[in-house]
C-alpha cells in the first residue's frame, strides 16, 4: 500500500503526521515506539525516533526514500518498505549512522553514483 499523500495545490506530499501514521497501519510499527519531531519538518522530510532510536527521512515523490538512523534498525526499514511498497535497493554508513536508499527509478544507476561518492560500507540489497 502506498504512503499517504496530500497536495498542497499541485504539490504532493507525505505530511510528517501521514508518516507516523502509514508506519503504524501500514508498517506494523507499535504506536507507542515512534515519533515524529515537528521541529524537524522540512519540505523533503522529517525525522523521529523509533524505539529511542534517532532517525531521519527524505521523500522525492514517485523517486525514492532515504531513511538514516542512528543504528541499523531492521524492523524500520522493513516497515518503510511495506509503506512504499518496494525494499531498498542499497545501505552504507555515514557521520549520522546507516543509510538506506529506496528508488523506483533506475536504481542501478543510482548504486553507480553511491559507489563514485565512495559511500562508506556501501552493499547492494
Amino acid at each position: 500500500m502506498p504512503e499517504t499523500i496530500e497536495k498542497i495545490g499541485d504539490v504532493p506530499k507525505w505530511h510528517w503526521y501521514n508518516v507516523r501514521n502509514d508506519l503504524i497501519e501500514q508498517g506494523g510499527l507499535e504506536e507507542d515506539s515512534i515519533t515524529i519531531n515537528p521541529l524537524t519538518v522540512t519540505d523533503e522530510g522529517c525525522g523521529g525516533t523509533h524505539e529511542d532510536a534517532k532517525f531521519y527521512i527524505t521523500w522525492m515523490h514517485e523517486v525514492g526514500l532515504i531513511v538514516t538512523s542512528e543504528k541499523e534498525d531492521v524492523q524500520l526499514v522493513d516497515a518503510f518498505s511495506n509503506v512504499v511498497g518496494y525494499k531498498p535497493f542499497a545501505k552504507y554508513i555515514d557521520d549520522n549512522g546507516t543509510t538506506f536508499e529506496w528508488y523506483k527509478k533506475d536504481p542501478d544507476a543510482m548504486y553507480q553514483t553511491l559507489m563514485k561518492e565512495n559511500k562508506v560500507g556501501l552493499t547492494r540489497l
